[in-house]
C-alpha cells in the first residue's frame, strides 16, 4: 500500500526546470566532445505530454544550435594572434579550423529536432552556414553540410536547408518568388534564366530545386525550356 502511494506521488510530481548551470555544462561538453555530449542531452529528453517536459525538450534542442553558432564564431574569427604569415593561415590555424569543422559536421549529423520546433533559430543557423559556405574556408561547403544533414528525421533538416537555399537564390537573382499556379509563362521565364547559369552543376542543382519546390517534373521543365 505504501509503495503504491509513493508511486502515485512520483507520477504526479511536476518535472523540474533544467537549470542554467546544467545547460551551460551540456553545451560545453557538446562543443568539445559532440558524441558524448549528444548522448547526455538525449538521456534528458522525455516523451511526456507535460508542458514543462515539452519546454525542457525545446531548450535541449537549442543547445545544438548554440553549439553550431559557437563553432562558427571560432571559425570566422580564430583567436590565434600572430599566426598569420604574409597574409596566409599557418599550419596551427588551419589545424584548429579543421578540428572545429569536424566538430561542426558531427553536431549537425547528431541534431535531429522535432519538425518546426525552434524553426526560426534553425533557419537562422542554416542562413549563416549558407553564407559562409564556399568562402574563405574551402572545407566549409555545401557538400559536407548536406552529407552531415542526411539521415535525420525523415530528411526534415535536409529539405529545410534546401528550401532556404532556394529562397536565397531566388531573392539574389530578383526572380519572382510568388508566381501564380496558372502563370506558366512567368515560371518558364524563371527556368530559362536558371538554365543560363554558367556553371553546369549549379544550373542543374537550382533547376532541380525549382522543380521540386514547385512540384513540377524535371523532364517536363527541360522540354518546355527547349520549346520556348
Amino acid at each position: 500500500m505504501l509503495q503504491l502511494e509513493s508511486k502515485n506521488i512520483a507520477q504526479h510530481r511536476s518535472p523540474r526546470v533544467i537549470t542554467t548551470q546544467l545547460l551551460q555544462t551540456l553545451l560545453s561538453i557538446l562543443q568539445q566532445h559532440p558524441i558524448p555530449g549528444h548522448w547526455l542531452i538525449h538521456s534528458l529528453y522525455t516523451k511526456s505530454e507535460h508542458e514543462q517536459c515539452k519546454k525542457n525538450n525545446k531548450v535541449l534542442q537549442l543547445l545544438y544550435i548554440k553549439a553550431i553558432h559557437g563553432i562558427l564564431d571560432k571559425i570566422s574569427h580564430p583567436n590565434l594572434p600572430g599566426l598569420e604569415i604574409d597574409g596566409k593561415r599557418t599550419e596551427n590555424e588551419v589545424s584548429a579550423i579543421d578540428n572545429n569543422l569536424q566538430k561542426l559536421y558531427q553536431i549537425l549529423s547528431l541534431f535531429d529536432p522535432q519538425p518546426y520546433e525552434n524553426y526560426s533559430e534553425i533557419r537562422e543557423i542554416f542562413g549563416r552556414l549558407l553564407d559562409m559556405s564556399g568562402g574563405e574556408i574551402p572545407k566549409l561547403n555545401k557538400k559536407p553540410l548536406m552529407s552531415a544533414l542526411i539521415g535525420g528525421r525523415e530528411n526534415y533538416l535536409v529539405l529545410e536547408f534546401l528550401k532556404l537555399e532556394h529562397e536565397i537564390y531566388v531573392k539574389n537573382n530578383n526572380f519572382l518568388s510568388n508566381i501564380r499556379d496558372d502563370d506558366s509563362t512567368e515560371e518558364t521565364k524563371v527556368m530559362i534564366k536558371i538554365s543560363r547559369e554558367p556553371d553546369f552543376q549549379k544550373r542543374m542543382h537550382y533547376m532541380f530545386l525549382r522543380c521540386y519546390f514547385n512540384k513540377e517534373h524535371f523532364l517536363h521543365s527541360i522540354v518546355v525550356i527547349e520549346l520556348f
